[in-house]
């Protein structure tokens, strides 16, 4: 699956880091689920810049990719 570059231009635009999260148990009405944060990405290195399509496609690849490995 491919990440969408969305995040990457909103997460370096807005000079926030990203926070991956993984929704375990998949959603249900009134049934609990378990949400896993993982460690913020640091993206200060492309604040300010502007990105090509490809490397805000490889930092949305990358946020997917610590996603998985929650």
């Amino acid at each position: 699956r491919r990440a969408k570059p969305g995040v990457a231009m909103l997460a370096t635009r807005g000079r926030v880091p990203v926070i991956p999260v993984h929704i375990k148990n998949g959603y249900r009405w009134m049934r609990p689920v378990t949400v896993v944060y993982g460690k913020p990405m640091d993206l200060s290195e492309y604040y300010g810049k502007k990105l090509t399509q490809e490397e805000t496609q490889a930092i949305a690849d990358r946020v997917l990719e610590n996603i998985y490995a929650l």
